[in-house]
């Protein structure tokens, strides 16, 4: 996303492919006010869903390798015989443990 005011007078929103991503570029109309042109930015913005997509990628994370996964998986077993291991000793209280 990108606001380009240098060039004044042009009131469309051009639309590019970047790279496989959708750019799309707003041009400030001819005496046009720099609030009114944010406020028409920003309206246009939450039209196309390019906001709600962004926001949604920033806080999506990929596939865990599988390596990782089952590093994950073995801490977890390592972690759980200790405190079964504890639990039965009685060092840890059920209570604790749940």
């Amino acid at each position: 996303m990108s606001i380009n005011n240098a060039v004044p007078g042009e009131d469309k929103a051009a639309i590019q492919q970047n790279g496989g991503e959708t750019m799309v570029e707003f041009r400030r109309k001819k005496g046009e006010s720099f609030e009114s042109f944010l406020r028409r930015f920003n309206r246009r913005l939450v039209q196309s869903g390019k906001l709600l997509e962004a926001r949604a990628k920033q806080r999506h994370s990929g596939k865990k390798s599988r390596n990782l996964v089952k590093k994950s998986a073995l801490i977890r077993l390592k972690y759980k015989s200790q405190q079964e291991y504890l639990r039965k000793t009685g060092k840890l209280k059920e209570d604790d443990f749940r």
